[in-house]
């Protein structure tokens, strides 16, 4: 009976001792909790913050490499460009050397055949003659065969001096053109267009420049002081062409003539009608 009473009394002790060490746990643990909890309150704003940063850095990441490729992209066009058109110059470099080696073969072609046309020719009539002959351009004139076009420009300001037709003295031969006394180191000009068929010295007539003018026409002019074009030359209506002479003691003269189908043409209507005026008892046209 003793034995068990007092078997009772230990289990019940037992009992209690199990009971206040759980609500001793219990206050333990529950302060800790409440720890925690507090901190992951108080730290969670950091948390999301630093998980938002992570994820705009990923962003700004991949927006930086696609910005990357792009400026390569970019970079590689332009590149390609730049060799393309570095290619292009090259070849127009290639193109224009090419070119201007053509236009100088050709330009001392010319003069050669200008230089010949010279030594070949006795007088200007006939240096005229050969040189339309070689370079006839093609094409019918604006009017008959003894007639200039009236689109022509004169050559030059001044009087006409001789007329055509004219003789130095009896026994001399009818000059095949007329002559114009300009002033001093007047501008010379084309009046129509065409191309350069002599132009250099020959004989005693000085600079001597011969143009073969659209519709078969060819215009001689001497007495020049110096010349601009070229043989092979192509020349527009109203280009400065030559200069006539300065000098203090006489006014130059411009001998003009004119040549259709080899056969000359009077040119005093044609530079009457652009305002020039003949000297007293010099009939022009």
């Amino acid at each position: 009976m003793h034995q068990d009473e007092a078997a009772r009394r230990r289990a019940q002790r037992s009992f209690e001792s199990a009971i206040i060490a759980a609500a001793f746990a219990e206050r333990r643990a529950e302060p800790r909790a409440v720890r925690a909890g507090i901190f992951a309150r108080a730290a969670a704003p950091a948390f999301a913050q630093a998980e938002r940063r992570s994820g705009q850095a990923v962003q700004d990441g991949r927006a930086l490499e696609l910005a990357i490729l792009e400026e390569q992209s970019t970079l590689a066009e332009a590149q390609a460009a730049i060799e393309a058109e570095r290619v292009e110059l090259a070849s127009l470099s290639t193109r224009r050397r090419t070119a201007q080696a053509a236009l100088t073969r050709d330009a001392e072609a010319a003069t050669r055949r200008a230089r010949t046309l010279a030594a070949e020719a006795r007088s200007l009539r006939e240096l005229a003659q050969r040189a339309a002959a070689a370079n006839r351009r093609p094409g019918a004139g604006s009017g008959g065969a003894g007639v200039i076009p009236a689109g022509w420009t004169a050559p030059a300001e001044g009087r006409i001096v001789a007329a055509y037709g004219a003789r130095a003295t009896a026994d001399a031969p009818a000059a095949q053109g007329a002559r114009v006394r300009t002033r001093a180191g007047a501008q010379v000009v084309a009046p129509a267009a065409g191309e350069v068929a002599y132009s250099g010295p020959f004989r005693s007539y000085g600079q001597v420049l011969i143009l073969n003018l659209d519709g078969g026409y060819a215009l001689v002019l001497t007495g020049m002081d110096s010349v601009r074009v070229r043989v092979g030359d192509s020349v527009r209506a109203g280009q400065p062409i030559g200069e006539m002479p300065v000098s203090d003691m006489t006014a130059p003269e411009l001998y003009v003539e004119v040549r259709r189908d080899g056969r000359p043409i009077d040119p005093g209507r044609w530079l009457t009608a652009r305002g020039l005026t003949a000297e007293s008892g010099v009939r022009a046209g």
